[in-house]
């Protein structure tokens, strides 16, 4: 999908299921009566240069044994948290703006998910920029962040 406009969906907004992989550049997902954007299964979500807000759930979850690569996109003033990753899922987090959200910024769920964030920006979070487990999986890199 490129340059649309997704919102009020019922579930979510874009979903990559199975093995599916999806792009997703320059689209704004917003409004949704449940998450922004979703990746399940073994599927790969590619977002770049998207905004993502104002969803009754996650931003962006990730789960599964998916892959997520969000790249210069903004994930603001959703009722949970930004991006939130669980079970086997991993997450690259590239510059993008995680803003305003009613959890955290990232949430991280579970010791084999991991996230490799670099270069972001996240603020005003509800419940703190970073949320993880105390054993994460290692390879989670958090690095040139900003946050408050």
């Amino acid at each position: 999908a490129e340059f649309c406009n997704i919102f009020a969906c019922t579930f979510a907004g874009v979903e990559s299921a199975g093995q599916s992989e999806v792009r997703v550049r320059s689209t704004r997902v917003h409004d949704g009566e449940r998450g922004g954007m979703l990746a399940l299964g073994r599927s790969e979500l590619l977002v770049e240069r998207c905004a993502v807000d104002g969803n009754a759930m996650a931003g962006v979850s990730v789960r599964g044994s998916s892959r997520l690569t969000l790249c210069d996109t903004s994930v603001c003033r959703g009722r949970a948290s930004g991006v939130f990753v669980s079970e086997e899922a991993q997450a690259k987090l590239l510059h993008n703006l995680i803003e305003g959200n009613g959890l955290c910024g990232v949430e991280l769920s579970g010791s084999l998910a991991t996230v490799v964030a670099r270069a972001n920006l996240l603020r005003a979070n509800q419940g703190g920029p970073i949320s993880m487990p105390a054993s994460p999986r290692k390879g989670c890199i958090f690095e040139g962040n900003q946050h408050n």
